[in-house]
């Protein structure tokens, strides 16, 4: 790599390559937190862009880098600051200068903190501004400060307000108001608890939902809960102990087909620590499954965790001690989630396996990672953006055969561009391109879908801008 030797910069107009103002440049391959002097006198007062290029030994110009700025005059400040004399205040509409009620102060160079009450009296309810501006000795008005408040009036608490009456509950269908099982209410009851009746009941997911009428008749709105019912053993004085667990990434092998790892006797695996190989794994998202077996041959419920294989792209090195990576939003250099390196690795090809646990599903993330060498310098970010989602098992049993996309428009079912893949249950890591080449500029959206081999064919549908 050939060290920077010469910068130049411009404000606003490039003047072409080379017919920059120059910068001094100390001969470096990696110019960070560099500061320089910027001669303002010919730019006038407003908004402007200054605009910064390097050149290195090979005479090579780096990519030019923009930033904004205003310039603005200083205003003089007389020997004596200033004293606010008054204040005022008034809400939604300006009647002036002087005009407003005022606020009693003490004056001062400085009131900050000032409390002070506000009349209102006469205000409709809903959403108003308060709007509050000062005046010095020199006659000088202030800048007028805004606060968005909502005015509300308190309902008169009295013994005419109804008092709840009865409760009732169903189980994924609603029944109809009053159809519900009922349960009876004391007067002014706030906490309530209350058995449910689960007989009959499947096995899975379902939903409670609630709600209540009061003495006049009225219902309140139905409140929902998930849960999830799940039949017990007869007796829990013997169960098997855990044996093994097997897990595998991605694609599923089939029970008893994923990597096993054997288990200490007796051992109920809450907190076992296991060594998963990902070497073979190309760079990108991957989902890690796990599941467990008793010594009765059960198994359990399969468990995910989403992680990131990334393989930093950094000039070859043994100088590098460390590695941080972070989602999204800065936290400061030194301050991401910090691996640490082997003393003389090489790190151009070093598997990093990233946590993708916390972040929000359905959304678009960014993934940054920045090194660290051995004297405390830090390199340039390398990014990559990605999409996280739940991957939603097909419900309907058969394989996926066809996948196919389209632009803004749907064309029907069938007749969007295919995606040439292999048949199977589930479709993970599928990477395609996207023809764009039609497009106008602007914002499109992509719609993505599968069809399987079940009778007629399911498309369901994920889009994205």
């Amino acid at each position: 790599m050939y060290d920077f030797v010469v910068g130049e910069y411009y404000i606003d107009t490039d003047p072409g390559v080379g017919n920059g103002t120059p910068i001094a440049v100390t001969p470096g391959s990696n110019l960070v937190d560099m500061a320089f002097p910027v001669d303002l006198s010919g730019a006038a007062h407003g908004f402007h862009r200054l605009v910064v290029r390097f050149r290195n030994a090979a005479g090579r110009w780096s990519l030019s880098n923009d930033f904004y700025f205003i310039k603005g005059g200083l205003p003089v400040l007389s020997p004596a600051p200033s004293a606010v004399l008054a204040a005022e205040y008034f809400i939604d509409q300006d009647p002036g200068f002087g005009q407003a009620t005022p606020v009693v102060i003490t004056s001062g160079a400085d009131i900050a903190g000032l409390l002070f009450g506000v009349n209102l009296t006469g205000l409709t309810d809903g959403l108003h501004t308060l709007q509050v501006r000062s005046r010095d000795n020199r006659g000088s008005w202030s800048h007028t400060v805004n606060y968005m408040f909502l005015k509300g009036s308190l309902p008169v608490l009295n013994a005419g307000i109804p008092n709840l009456q009865t409760l009732e509950y169903f189980i994924d269908t609603d029944p109809g108001f009053g159809n519900g099982a009922g349960i009876a209410l004391s007067a002014n009851t706030e906490d309530v608890a209350f058995g449910i009746d689960l007989t009959g009941l499947t096995d899975g997911l379902h939903t409670l939902q609630v709600r209540s009428r009061n003495d006049s008749g009225d219902w309140s709105h139905t409140g929902s809960y998930v849960f999830l019912k799940g039949s017990l053993p007869a007796s829990v004085d013997n169960l098997p102990n855990v044996q093994k667990l097997e897990y595998f990434i991605d694609a599923d092998p089939g029970i008893g087909n994923g990597t096993s790892i054997a288990l200490p006797t007796g051992s109920e695996a809450p907190d076992f620590a296991f060594t998963v190989d990902i070497s073979a794994l190309s760079k990108g998202t991957h989902h890690l499954r796990i599941r467990v077996f008793d010594a009765d041959g059960n198994v359990s419920l399969t468990q995910d965790r989403y992680f990131i294989k990334v393989n930093p792209v950094f000039l070859p090195t043994t100088n590098i001690s460390a590695l941080e990576y972070y989602f999204n939003t800065d936290p400061g250099i030194g301050n991401g989630t910090l691996v640490t390196l082997p003393a003389g690795i090489q790190i151009s090809n070093y598997p990093l396996v990233i946590d993708l646990t916390a972040l929000p599903f359905n959304t678009f993330h960014t993934l940054y990672i920045r090194s660290k060498d051995v004297d405390g310098q830090w390199s340039l970010l390398a990014y990559k953006t990605f999409y996280k989602h739940p991957l939603v098992p097909n419900p309907y049993g058969g394989a996926i055969v066809r996948l196919e996309y389209y632009f803004d428009t749907d064309p029907g079912f069938g007749q969007a561009i295919e995606v040439p893949v292999t048949a199977a249950p589930e479709l993970d890591q599928v990477t395609f391109p996207v023809d764009i080449g039609s497009l106008a500029n602007g914002l499109h959206q992509l719609h993505l879908r599968s069809k399987d081999s079940w009778a007629g064919g399911r498309y369901p549908i994920r889009s994205f801008l």
